[in-house]
């Protein structure tokens, strides 16, 4: 018998972790799960524990850990304890929870804190990795740390792609877990079921639009953002939909819909705004949309792959030319979206159209990118698949023409990054504020005619 040790920051992991218990993946022996609440002032955001759809997946294990509570007043983003501090944290965990040492760790975001630092404190057991989305379908951003390395032996996934393996850690070969459609499907049906959503939620729309917090990432401006947003809505209407819901991304510091619902009216859609703390995936199992739009959003997977909803992507070749490195990490769930869905886009004329999904071979691109991105690949992800299609071509242009921001953008974004996150938050709250503000500004001085304030 092993224990184990679940590290959980997110509604997606958690039901991963939960459905792959109920699928006996693990071996006998006690199971705690650790929430850690990443968001940008957890103080004022509930974490998963505290929510009462969360219930159905508590069930699945012996004992729930509040990580913020172990390390109040730092946040989990940004704690950076000695290690000696860790092993002493590790071993309190353990003992108030009942696990034995040197348990299994299964853990997303191995590479970041606070899952880096808790997984290298409890003990030399092994450690199952957990894929976080379309991101993980690629390979990591950085190589994981040794002492993590020579005990990763098996990577847990939700199957959002079918036949497509992920190539995360593949340099390390683990063996790969999967969860399907209708395992996960049992969690969320069950989360859905305890807290009568179809009550909650009331008529589903013909549309879901799914937002995503670019402008916020800085890879759009909030212009080009509200934009994109509204090319989504008629994308909406050109696949026939009546009734059209937006659900904004849950780590969005501000988003504004004005622009969307003025689009909405303007073709006679009906439009609404959902602000629900209910995961997307509850919302997918009660509603079953008959259209799911997104950008590159890990919901179009999740609506396609889960739940077998129609995906649509708007716009990735335009924020793919934003992307500051060659190896930025979203390069693989853009590229993914563009070659797997249909995308709506303007033709030189300005009128809008449907195109079909490019790409079969899913894996093909994957191993293509992995196979391009810095430092030598693994030969079992050498790829030989030529990308023949233009905009796919496009999009693998960043890694072989690095582009970087200007000067002071970097200097302002290493800045920010130094900043506690709850500080963070509101200097990015006010910069999007002031923006809207002096943008308001001139255009109200050019109605009237008045010098536009510079």
């Amino acid at each position: 018998m092993t224990d184990q040790v679940f590290i959980a920051p997110t509604f997606m992991c958690a039901a991963t972790m939960a459905a792959a218990v109920d699928a006996g993946e693990f071996e006998q022996g006690r199971r705690a799960l650790v929430i850690a609440n990443n968001a940008a002032i957890p103080e004022v955001t509930p974490a998963l524990h505290e929510h009462d759809w969360f219930k159905p997946i508590a069930d699945r294990f012996d004992a729930i850990a509040y990580l913020n509570d172990y390390i109040a007043p730092h946040h989990p983003r940004t704690w950076r304890p000695r290690k000696s501090t860790m092993d002493d944290l590790a071993g309190r965990i353990r003992i108030e929870l009942g696990i034995g040492p040197d348990p299994r760790v299964v853990s997303q975001s191995l590479l970041v804190r606070p899952a880096l630092a808790l997984a290298q404190s409890f003990g030399s057991g092994p450690i199952t990795a957990v894929s976080d989305g379309l991101m993980a379908y690629g390979r990591g951003r950085l190589p994981l740390a040794t002492s993590l390395a020579d005990r990763l032996d098996s990577l847990l996934y939700l199957d959002l792609l079918p036949d497509v393996a992920p190539r995360l850690f593949a340099e390390l070969e683990p063996s790969l877990i999967r969860v399907g459609p209708g395992e996960f499907r049992a969690i969320s049906g069950d989360v859905a079921a305890h807290v009568d959503a179809a009550s909650s939620f009331g008529t589903a729309p013909d549309a879901l639009i799914l937002g995503q917090y670019l402008a916020d990432l800085e890879l759009l401006t909030d212009d080009e953002e509200e934009y994109l947003h509204a090319e989504m809505v008629r994308a909406a209407h050109a696949l026939g939909a009546s009734t059209v819901a937006f659900k904004p991304h849950p780590s969005s510091v501000a988003t504004v819909s004005a622009r969307m619902a003025q689009t909405a009216r303007s073709l006679g859609l009906e439009f609404q705004t959902i602000h629900t703390r209910l995961p997307l995936e509850v919302l997918l199992e009660t509603w079953q949309p008959q259209h799911v739009i997104s950008n590159f959003s890990t919901g179009l997977a999740t609506a396609s792959g889960i739940y077998g909803l129609e995906a649509h992507t708007v716009g990735a070749l335009d924020v793919a030319r934003a992307l500051p490195t060659e190896t930025n990490s979203n390069l693989v769930p853009l590229a993914l979206c563009y070659a797997a869905y249909p995308r709506y886009e303007r033709t030189d004329e300005g009128a809008g159209t449907l195109i079909a999904a490019p790409e079969a071979n899913l894996q093909g691109v994957i191993d293509a990118l992995a196979a391009r991105l810095e430092g030598h690949p693994h030969p079992a992800i050498a790829s030989g698949h030529t990308i023949t299609d233009p905009g796919l071509v496009e999009l693998m242009k960043p890694l072989t023409r690095p582009q970087r921001p200007p000067l002071r953008k970097r200097l302002r974004r290493r800045i920010v990054t130094t900043l506690p996150m709850s500080i963070r938050h509101y200097v990015r709250k006010v910069r999007r504020r002031t923006r809207r503000s002096v943008k308001t500004a001139r255009d109200i001085a050019a109605v009237m005619s008045l010098p536009i304030p510079k």
